[in-house]
């Protein structure tokens, strides 16, 4: 019987060690991002703040800036999207352009409002585009210093964009720079997680930022230097995170800043939500895979060493080692009861799961969970067995299009 026991005792030991493993890479990168941190707080405290801070930088010039649109069936918001943008806090000439390959009544409404604005340009294909060719045209036509790319369910923000030039002013050495999400339809379960879930990934991309420079961005909103993204032809994935790891690979920064926000409608509908992540998914992975020289670059020691290891190991390799590392924690469970023989782990140990898991806030968590693993399963399937497959923009998620 003690023969029996002691390998028992060391395989639900090594299974449950085998659970945890697939996080260690993650809790690494972590630890590393708060002693960088660290680091970086006590090295410059006392000579200067932040880029992620409320600071206004004085001494600006505000240039003329244009704004690209890509536009596909939007005519629930895009009168609504063009007057937010005329409403925008900024001393200089904005431009406009829109780049429209809708069938329906968009088009007619932009004409409309061109009648009264002389800044707003259409550019429209009878032809589907698609989102890469659309943004690819509009930063063709900008004569501007610098180009801010988002989509057309989305606000910017009052004071966004003056923001970003204020950090491109001091900062000669960013490319790029990423805003923050505020949700319109907070009071819905669903985006209460998303709120909790956003803030996370903002609090990481500030971390990232604080060292030297994050390349995960929204196309919803980025302001980037025309003149490092002229030269981008050939995308992998979508045109906004393909131009962050493109101005990072010349040398460049890409900044992250809670000041350079909008706003937009979180999906109602689990379907949607599903179908947005796992399509983002495929274009972010797509854009990893593609820009495989910057991993371990010794020129950019920060990216080249953390940072992108880090997202293409979770990109990549932990999708796939999560479900053995599922099928590890169910067998040390199992083996653990034959071993003890209690009913602590028959009866009390599933109940208090189940109890667990009626509370929303947990339920929540896991449920998002599974859908971020859930679409970065489809997207590695679609990398490695549909490459020739192109999906270049998200599908239209109604319940986003909200006046």
């Amino acid at each position: 019987m003690g023969t029996f026991m002691f390998p028992m005792l060391h395989l639900d030991l090594i299974f449950l060690i085998v659970t945890f493993v697939p996080f260690m890479p993650i809790f690494f990168y972590f630890v590393s991002l708060i002693i960088g941190n660290l680091f970086v707080y006590v090295k410059s405290s006392n000579t200067r703040k932040s880029l992620s801070s409320e600071t206004e930088f004085a001494g600006t010039q505000y240039v003329p800036i244009t704004i690209v649109i890509p536009t596909h069936n939007e005519e629930k918001v895009i009168e609504t999207k063009l007057s937010s943008i005329l409403n925008i806090d900024y001393p200089s000439r904005i431009e406009i352009f829109v780049i429209d390959d809708s069938t329906d009544n968009t088009p007619n409404i932009i004409s409309k409002i061109q009648t009264k604005y002389d800044n707003i340009q259409l550019i429209h294909s009878k032809e589907r585009m698609g989102y890469n060719r659309a943004i690819m045209l509009g930063v063709e036509n900008a004569k501007s210093e610098y180009v801010v790319l988002t989509d057309s369910h989305s606000l910017i923000g009052e004071t966004a964009i003056k923001s970003a030039i204020d950090i491109f002013t001091k900062n000669q050495d960013v490319g790029s720079i990423s805003g923050s999400c505020k949700i319109l339809n907070p009071e819905k379960r669903s985006s209460k997680m998303e709120i909790f879930y956003q803030s996370f990934f903002d609090l990481l991309r500030m971390k990232e930022t604080n060292i030297g420079s994050t390349f995960i961005v929204k196309g919803e909103l980025v302001i980037l230097r025309r003149n490092l993204i002229s030269d981008l032809k050939n995308i992998n994935g979508c045109y906004d995170n393909e131009s962050s790891l493109w101005i990072i690979k010349k040398g460049f920064k890409v900044h992250f800043s809670k000041q350079v926000y909008y706003f937009e409608h979180f999906p109602t509908k689990v379907k949607e939500r599903f179908d947005q992540k796992k399509i983002r998914a495929v274009n972010l992975l797509r854009t990893i895979w593609g820009f495989k020289i910057l991993l371990f670059n010794q020129k950019q020691i920060f990216i080249g060493f953390l940072l992108y290891p880090f997202y293409f190991y979770f990109s990549f390799v932990f999708p796939v080692l999560i479900i053995f590392s599922v099928f590890s924690f169910s067998l040390s469970i199992i083996l653990l009861a034959i071993r003890i023989n209690s009913v602590i782990l028959y009866i009390v140990l599933p109940s208090v799961i189940i109890v667990v898991l009626l509370i929303p806030i947990v339920r929540n968590s896991i449920y998002g969970y599974i859908q971020i693993v859930l679409s970065l399963l489809y997207a590695n399937y679609m990398i490695f067995f549909q490459s020739k497959k192109e999906i270049t923009e998200i599908p239209l998620i109604e319940s986003t299009r909200v006046n």
